[in-house]
């Protein structure tokens, strides 16, 4: 298995970096960063497997209940990945705790339309920088030009992440079109080598809905 990393992330004018690959840490490794980095001693459910997916590069839909650290299986690649990891929410407040409850070496940050200019400008410009690693995104923003711009230099993403996934399937077509629009938005204007989809629960025609 292959890590993807991007050589020269700290210069990120102009085109993407080249992806080349790197190994993907072993369990122990992982293990240890659970515990150094989140206090816990062992992984929970499938988060290691959803882990070492992400970092051997493939995408994958992981289903855990409420409450057993789905973030986390983004959360962790996070801090190996070179480029900043997207994530996709549909409520503010939960983007806001998941932003909260991230390790501070990831600089998380969301963007919502509460914010004052000011501050959307900076958030914009620490991605652009790549000094922000976790940016918390509703589905609608995910085709906006100023957002687009920021995140250039980092196209592909080495992950993306769509959390409440069943929301493409369930909510898709009434309640929230911009979800069921995502796939086309990934495949022309946000491109990433991996995507996590999320959700506590899905039927298995949202499942096949979403994969």
């Amino acid at each position: 298995s292959a890590l993807w990393v991007a050589i020269g992330a700290d210069a990120p004018a102009g085109d993407p970096a080249p992806l080349l690959p790197i190994d993907v840490p072993t369990s122990g490794e992982l293990h240890a960063m659970l515990k150094d980095t989140f206090g816990h001693d062992e992984f929970r459910g499938s988060q290691l497997e959803t882990i070492v997916q992400i970092l051997s590069g493939k995408s994958c839909l992981n289903i855990m209940p409420t409450g057993m650290g789905k973030s986390l299986c983004y959360q962790l690649p996070a801090l190996l990945l070179s480029r900043p990891v997207v994530v996709i929410s549909p409520l503010i407040a939960l983007m806001q705790d998941q932003c909260a409850a991230a390790p501070p070496e990831l600089n998380a940050a969301v963007l919502w339309s509460g914010q004052t200019p000011k501050d959307a400008l900076q958030i914009l410009s620490n991605v652009r920088q790549g000094t922000t690693k976790l940016l918390f995104i509703s589905p609608e923003r995910a085709s906006n030009e100023i957002l687009l711009e920021a995140l250039r230099p980092w196209l592909p993403l080495q992950l993306l992440v769509i959390d409440e996934a069943h929301c493409i399937s369930e909510w898709g077509h009434s309640f929230r079109p911009s979800y069921y629009r995502l796939g086309k938005v990934i495949r022309s204007q946000l491109p990433s080598q991996s995507i996590l989809a999320l959700t506590a629960t899905a039927t298995l025609t949202t499942e096949a809905c979403i994969t």
